[in-house]
């Protein structure tokens, strides 16, 4: 997968995403979750990542360790912005 490909599935559909601290928090609403799994199934293949099932369905990723595995800097999908 190209940095091209994740940004632009994050976007078309309207995943929310914010830094915290050095995590790239995601929310992947519960229609999605089949989808995504597809886009980084390279990166699921050695054991998955940690996730979180959150209200309404959703389930949270740290989209760093993805990044990572892709060879993506995760400031280039969302900036990292300073307070």
């Amino acid at each position: 997968m190209k940095e091209l490909d994740l940004y632009s599935y994050l976007i078309s559909h309207d995943i929310e995403m914010r830094w915290t601290g050095d995590v790239l928090c995601a929310w992947i609403p519960p229609y999605c979750i089949a989808d995504f799994s597809n886009l980084i199934s390279s990166a699921l293949s050695d054991g998955g990542i940690e996730a979180r099932l959150k209200e309404l369905g959703y389930v949270w990723v740290d989209l760093v360790p993805i990044c990572d595995f892709y060879d993506i800097d995760p400031q280039r999908i969302l900036p990292y912005e300073d307070d």
